[in-house]
């Protein structure tokens, strides 16, 4: 976990602002001071508006002045208007280079204090869509609905230009029941427009679903300005939604952001500048699908044989997908197992962790007692969630209080390779939980399922009652276990299958091999014996 304090206004970008704040100081006052010494109406200003912001220095002097130097005489007076056009270009290109970048990083900022499930549902969509390696382009963008809502929605509560670049009125205006004189200075009201409760539901909650239909697809809203309004806005607009929907998705699909321990989100209404900037933050960034994971077990000797044990699985992985490139391999083994540490205290582990996964002894007893024991420490939002490949979740969970934050997330061995995940809900399970183990699920590369807490879940409850059928037909003689394996391999069929059917009903042959010890390749003896 890190900190990103460079996400807060810098020192170098306020000194920018002031500069920023300061020409247009001065070109406000070079135009009033004109107005009063010439007759406006012998001035046509049109309708061209004053770039401040986005626009190139040469256009910082309003056009209408530039005309009153063009016609003067004096040589003195000619070489000012080039003196001043060539001084807004400076500070113009200047402005537009580090305010249009502060614009950026603050619009990106502000998308990391949306709500966990938010992120959470933006990175699954990235992930689905993307998934981890291939770099996100601008043609992503119509497959993306949910991010771009997502950042619509930033763009919407939080406008970092709350007042929009200048107008001028052409010609004298009446718009709705105001008189507008001709000449007259219009500065657009962004902030008012977009918290306005007459074309916004709620307008102080995040909510970027106020931007898709019923069916998930994008909506385009006539109130939703954040670059400006009328024929003239900010001439960066385009370059600037294309450089934001990129930085974002870059950013969510590599890391994970999250708000400290503890800490409150910060005030959305921001510090009011030039520019709305965030309050003072702190933000804990992850690698994305580099989890970082505590692995527990009872003593040191049992855990040192499991990071054995992943460090031999991702060296197998290594073998196929780094074969031309050892060095990466190893890198790749490296960057694994420093996200991964071990302890033999599972209450202290469970203190700091957003997620608890279990997968002990399929006892329930032992599970309820484990579980009672970490409820009692661990954070309010931590997720729960056990393995278990039979017994129901909901009595497991009974022994906490936390039964809305209680699910099933049942892998598959050997789970490196097998992609399918059950992920089980319980009738109080909470539709966030859900989506949340759906979408941890999705962003470790798996496969999830969803299913309700019945007996097997879907994989076992088919599998289970043909497995017992396959040695009750070598305990009748009907068919050796060769034959048995060869016609399963080769011609099963799967079909539905009943619990409370005799076909459920323990085997009495698989009781004794258990009850001998013989448990197959794990014993080295089952039905077959291995070497």
């Amino acid at each position: 976990m890190v900190s990103l304090p460079w996400l807060e206004s810098s020192a170098v970008l306020s000194h920018v602002n002031i500069a920023a704040l300061l020409v247009f100081l001065v070109v406000f006052y070079l135009v009033s001071f004109y107005q009063k010494r010439r007759y406006l109406a012998s001035i046509p200003p049109g309708p061209t508006p004053w770039p401040i912001v986005g626009n190139f220095g040469g256009f910082l002097i309003p056009p209408f002045i530039q005309r009153r130097f063009g016609q003067q005489t004096d040589s003195k007076d000619k070489h000012a208007v080039v003196f001043l056009t060539k001084q807004a270009d400076v500070y113009g290109k200047v402005y537009s280079l580090f305010v249009g970048s502060q614009l950026m990083v603050k619009s990106c900022a502000y998308c990391f204090f949306a709500s966990t499930l938010v992120l959470d549902k933006v990175q699954a969509e990235i992930d689905e869509v993307l998934g981890r390696h291939r770099v996100p382009s601008l043609t992503d963008k119509g497959s993306l609905p949910f991010t771009e809502a997502t950042i619509m929605e930033v763009q919407r509560l939080t406008v970092v230009v709350p007042l929009a670049i200048p107008h001028m009125a052409s010609e004298t205006t009446e718009f709705r029941g105001y008189t507008i004189p001709k000449g007259t200075l219009v500065v657009p009201n962004l902030w008012s427009v977009h918290r306005d409760p007459t074309v916004w539901d709620d307008p102080d909650t995040f909510n970027p679903a106020r931007f898709l239909d019923d069916e998930g697809k994008l909506l385009r809203k006539e109130c939703f300005i954040p670059f400006g309004i009328g024929r003239r806005v900010c001439m960066g607009e385009q370059l600037a939604k294309m450089e934001l929907f990129l930085m974002v998705t870059s950013l969510l699909q590599a890391f994970r952001f999250r708000l400290p321990e503890g800490a409150s989100p910060p005030n959305l209404h921001g510090r009011f500048g030039l520019t709305l900037a965030p309050c003072s933050y702190s933000v804990c960034v992850a690698a994305s699908t580099g989890h970082s994971v505590t692995l527990v077990d009872m003593n040191e000797d049992i855990l040192q044989k499991a990071v054995k044990g992943i460090e031999g699985s991702l060296k197998r992985v290594v073998k196929k997908k780094f074969a031309d490139k050892p060095e990466a391999g190893e890198e790749f083994i490296q960057k694994v197992l420093q996200n991964v540490s071990t302890s033999a205290d599972a209450a202290s582990a469970a203190q700091s962790s957003d997620l608890v996964l279990e997968a002990i002894v399929e006892n329930l007893k032992i599970k309820q007692d484990l579980f009672g024991q970490l409820d009692k420490v661990a954070p309010a939002h931590t997720i729960f969630a056990s393995n278990t490949s039979s017994l129901p979740i909901s009595d497991i969970a009974s022994s906490t209080n936390r039964l809305d934050r209680f699910g099933g997330l049942h892998f598959f061995n050997p789970v490196p390779v097998m992609k399918l995940v059950e992920v089980i809900g319980t009738s109080a399970t909470s539709q966030d939980t859900f989506d949340s183990l759906l979408n941890f699920s999705k962003k470790l590369g798996k496969t999830p399922v969803s299913c309700k807490d019945m007996p097997g879940f879907i994989v076992n409850r088919l599998l289970v009652p043909y497995m017992l059928e396959a040695i009750r037909l070598h305990e009748r003689g009907h068919g050796s276990k060769e034959d048995t394996d060869i016609a399963m391999k080769l011609g099963a069929g799967w079909s539905a299958a009943d619990p409370s059917n005799p076909l459920f009903a323990p085997s009495e042959l698989l009781n004794k091999l258990v009850a001998e010890g013989k448990y197959g390749k794990k014993s080295g003896e089952g039905f077959y014996k291995y070497k």
